[in-house]
């Protein structure tokens, strides 16, 4: 019998934004202690003119002639500059989410994918599998399910035996293999999954299942939304004005043909992001260490 593993409830975002002086107030839900109580607190989120001044400010500083030779490289007009800003943001996310270091959680998410197919093909060899376009049953391609969009790489892969109605099971932790999945007889359950090609692959079960992926993930490039321009939206990662502005330097250096420039900009650029996951880390941190009181007290009961 395969030990099961129980997830906790997870806060989340309640997408209420509000702009103010430049930046963006969301609401986000707060865990507490053993008492199971939540509160709002607000979060503050710069919107990408804000940065994009941060931007032009420090190039004064730091490469004051690429200003005078180019006065409007960081005009947001330009189309230019929603390429460079884009291009500094997803650096700021790779960097991020690369960083073993860095610990950040902002780029990490879950789904739930319910009712993926029981396998159509029983053949010990044949597999299924699920994509942002669509899904493979075992033996047809399907439009539905898909995985998220924003996905870059699945992390953990859990699954339950879907049911209809009544209680819904528990989530079981599957394996994540880097060798080949294995060709043996279709049972209830997958057990393990591997990713390649971007593409997640199981084994295939005999009944119809529910996945739970978390993953890493990404943040769309900012583009304009309807009557919102793109400089005027948030950037939904709080307090990253110095590291992305520096990134938006760096870009611009690099535009410039300053190899130099753009370089020192970009170190400086990562050394401010890392503040951005020493956050997350710090909290992680304490969580862990308030949940080990918690369990010493309750075992001490």
């Amino acid at each position: 019998m395969r030990p099961a593993r129980r997830l906790g409830r997870k806060d989340g975002e309640d997408g209420s934004r509000r702009g103010h002086g430049g930046v963006v107030r969301a609401r986000k839900s707060a865990g507490s202690s053993s008492a199971g109580w939540r509160c709002a607190i607000a979060v503050t989120y710069d919107v990408a003119y804000t940065i994009l001044n941060a931007a032009k400010a420090r190039l004064k500083d730091e490469l004051p002639t690429l200003l005078v030779s180019m006065p409007q490289i960081l005009d947001h007009t330009q189309a230019w500059t929603q390429q460079a800003f884009n291009n500094a943001y997803r650096r700021l996310q790779a960097l991020l989410y690369a960083s073993p270091t860095a610990g950040f959680q902002g780029l990490k998410a879950d789904t739930i994918i319910s009712g993926f197919y029981a396998t159509t093909n029983t053949d010990p060899a044949s597999q299924q599998s699920i994509d942002v376009n669509g899904s493979f049953d075992g033996t047809n391609p399907q439009t539905t399910p898909t995985l998220p969009s924003t996905l870059i790489e699945p992390m953990e892969v859990w699954e339950r035996i879907h049911v209809n109605s009544g209680t819904p099971n528990q989530f079981l932790e599957m394996d994540k293999l880097d060798r080949a999945l294995p060709a043996i007889y279709k049972g209830n359950w997958n057990r393990s999954w591997q990713w390649r090609q971007d593409t997640l692959y199981l084994p295939g079960s005999l009944v119809i299942m529910d996945l739970r992926v978390f993953y890493g993930s990404f943040l769309p490039d900012l583009a304009d939304n309807g009557a919102v321009p793109w400089y005027n939206q948030a950037v939904p990662i709080s307090r990253c004005l110095d590291s992305l502005s520096l990134f938006i330097c760096a870009e611009a250096a690099m535009a410039n043909q300053d190899a130099d420039g753009a370089a020192a900009l970009d170190s400086k650029a990562q050394a401010a992001a890392m503040l951005i996951g020493a956050r997350d880390t710090e909290e992680i941190r304490m969580a862990r260490s308030a949940a080990d009181v918690r369990t010493k007290m309750l075992e001490a009961a």
